[in-house]
């Protein structure tokens, strides 16, 4: 008999987290636990609202009558009506159990090699210009090997440069749908196209691929989707609009649909980014089950808190590491 419950974390933050969509001084995230004789494992929820948790008012019954299979959760939660975080710390809890009733980890139930540490890039908020600088020592970001820019359309420009001047190594762009067409990226890219600007993510609204397919085919920079990118199948199609995809498991809703967007996205010759919403080392740790997969890293979300109540992972460098001394 397996026993589920969730938990409600309020999560404060070093600093102010803005980015196009809003801002935020802290951030409420959950755990889902399950639990078989003296064996349990956690999973998390990340980037959902409490509107979205308070809907399950039967979250209870769900956790009843959860009967998972024990290679693919996922097809037990498919029908479920549930957010895909929730999904995935349903069914990343599951295979963590099972990983750990078996002394293996969760990479080889998947099929996939272990990885314990990989190199992730920084994301700044978006700043006042005058703030860019000051920010960037003050948590000494020159120890990472890549920079990711949060920008909004006024001054995406102005905030890339005042970046470079801060930092010697190469800058990512993530616009969260901040333009408004491919012409008003293009100005953009072109105003900063002697930066080190290895790639921009998800500079149009999700759905706009008519604009995304004239972007790829004049951008100076390769075009990656966010956003765009939810628990769907990446269709042949997206060939014509993007050069990469950043996959999340909070938006995949289990591991096996996050590795099968890895292989359709290699299939289509994207490169693959593994990234995170703002989550603690919990749910960052279990990215990293799939991080085999990955061609690079965004999976600084834990690093934006105070306290890291799990404290799973470590950063040495610039690099995110497991922390072999620390059990959830």
């Amino acid at each position: 008999m397996h026993q589920w419950s969730i938990q409600e974390h309020s999560l404060p933050l070093k600093y102010t987290w803005k980015i196009t969509q809003g801002q935020a001084d802290y951030k409420t995230n959950y755990t889902v636990r399950v639990q078989s004789e003296q064996k349990f494992a956690l999973g998390e929820v990340a980037g959902v609202t409490q509107s979205e948790i308070d809907k399950l008012y039967n979250i209870q019954d769900i956790f009843s009558t959860l009967k998972l299979d024990l290679h693919r959760p996922d097809f037990s939660l498919e029908s479920l009506q549930i957010p895909t975080p929730l999904r995935f710390a349903l069914s990343s809890a599951w295979m963590a159990l099972q990983a750990r009733q078996q002394s293996v980890t969760v990479s080889s139930l998947l099929g996939l090699s272990d990885v314990n540490s990989v190199p992730t890039s920084y994301a700044i908020p978006i700043l006042p210009l005058k703030e860019i600088g000051p920010f960037i020592e003050q948590y000494n970001l020159q120890r990472f090997s890549v920079l990711k820019i949060k920008v909004g359309s006024p001054d995406a420009m102005a905030c890339c440069f005042e970046v470079s001047q801060h930092f010697n190594g190469p800058l990512w762009i993530d616009a969260n749908e901040a333009f408004q067409d491919h012409m008003q990226v293009l100005d953009f890219l072109f105003k900063v196209k002697n930066l080190p600007i290895e790639l921009v993510e998800q500079p149009l609204p999700r759905l706009a691929f008519s604009e995304y397919k004239k972007l790829k085919s004049k951008s100076p920079f390769p075009i990656f989707a966010d956003e765009s990118l939810q628990d769907q199948d990446i269709p042949k199609a997206w060939q014509q609009y993007f050069d990469g995809v950043n996959i999340k498991t909070m938006k995949s809703g289990s591991y096996q649909q996050a590795i099968l967007q890895m292989e359709q996205a290699k299939q289509l010759e994207m490169r693959v980014m593994l990234g995170c919403m703002v989550e603690t080392s919990l749910g960052i740790s279990a990215a990293l089950n799939i991080a085999s997969l990955a061609d690079c890293f965004d999976l600084d979300g834990f690093l934006y808190f105070e306290k890291d109540p799990f404290e799973l992972l470590i950063e040495q460098n610039g690099n995110v590491c497991r922390n072999s001394v620390s059990t959830p």
